[in-house]
């Protein structure tokens, strides 16, 4: 049976990742904003509106599933026909420059918000560091094969014993690839469990997400700081990270949106654990969108350095087969991903 303390996390984490996502598109509108262009429509949620208002020129709504948000740039009953594929894109006939402004604008708004989480938590409570508890349990890992469990604290690797979480990263990495013995306490009981580490490229992982504790608190000057210096650290390793996964040309541990929101739920019982998470994915949907895939936003910035080089845009017939294999493409990603999510949930 399912409690009500499940279906509440559930519920913030797809309120979580829908603000992501609508942060995201709310960069791509003040960016047309701000260098003039009009735009017919934001919304927040998507479905029919249960809420809209005009102001300035753009028709602002809320709607009924709050998966996130889209930006219509004119209105879509006196627009002109648009392929599909290829969409209605906003920057299509706007110069180069502006082109990539608008592109930028979007990962950008959520490297900030990141930098924002941040630097509230860190001003209010201290750094957020990770220690050696159970947040969440990847689906399908070594350590939900063992029977990790949240809340479980991480006692000692093979009869080392782990003081801190990087501690236990390191023991991790010496014992490699072969069965290991993991000890926790589980509501007081000590318990041993095996547990096999699963390489991924250089580093073997475990899959799990470690709680969230906060250090001693700095001052507002240097909360600001530390928080440019740990988004900084975050957009290093997601972009190492995606580099990574397209050069073993493997899934791995990659999550769909299903699993996505369930690991958001997972953290959800927890505020700091909760807008952590939150931060460190509004960093991977910013540099995801920066890779030069339909329908992403790096398709758009790439396009725009050829047609300042070229000095004029790319033919329609060079641009129609790009937008419609890339979306295709990432489409059946999102499939393949998606059926992953599922087959965990369910086997």
């Amino acid at each position: 049976m399912i409690s009500w303390l499940t279906v509440a996390g559930w519920l913030k984490a797809i309120l979580g990742f829908g603000l992501l996502i609508v942060v995201h598109e709310a960069g791509h509108l003040l960016a047309l904003k701000w260098r003039g262009y009009p735009v017919f429509a934001f919304s927040v949620g998507f479905g029919k509106p249960l809420l809209r208002r005009r102001w300035r020129g753009t028709e602002y709504r809320v709607g009924w599933l709050p998966l996130g948000g889209y930006v219509l740039p004119e209105n879509p009953d006196q627009a002109g026909r648009v392929d599909p594929a290829v969409g209605d894109d906003p920057t299509r006939e706007q110069p180069p420059a502006d082109q990539f402004l608008v592109a930028l604008a979007g990962p950008l708004a959520n490297f900030v918000l990141a930098w924002v989480v941040f630097f509230v938590l860190i001003g209010m409570v201290g750094m957020p560091q990770p220690v050696p508890i159970v947040e969440s349990v990847l689906k399908q890992g070594p350590c939900a094969e063992a029977g990790i469990r949240h809340g479980d604290r991480l006692l000692a690797m093979n009869g080392v014993a782990v003081r801190t979480w990087d501690e236990f990263v390191r023991l991790i990495q010496v014992n490699g690839p072969r069965p290991g013995t993991l000890t926790i306490d589980r509501s007081g009981d000590r318990i041993d469990l095996a547990v096999t580490p699963r390489e991924e490229g250089p580093r073997c992982i475990v899959g799990i997400v470690p709680a969230q504790a906060p250090a001693t608190r700095p001052g507002w000057g240097m909360a600001a700081g530390l928080a440019v210096s740990r988004t900084w650290t975050e957009i290093q390793q997601v972009t190492v990270g995606l580099f990574g996964l397209v050069l073993r040309a493997g899934g791995g541990e990659v999550s769909g949106p299903l699993a996505i929101i369930d690991h958001i739920s997972q953290a959800a019982g927890s505020w700091l654990s909760f807008l952590t998470l939150l931060a460190v994915l509004s960093v991977n949907l910013g540099v995801f969108n920066l890779l030069p895939l339909p329908p992403l936003d790096g398709v758009r910035l790439v396009l725009a350095v050829v047609q300042a080089c070229r000095r004029r845009p790319l033919e329609e017939r060079i641009l129609l087969p790009i937008y419609q294999w890339g979306t295709a493409g990432l489409a059946l990603l999102f499939l393949l991903v998606t059926i992953k999510d599922l087959r965990g949930f369910l086997f």
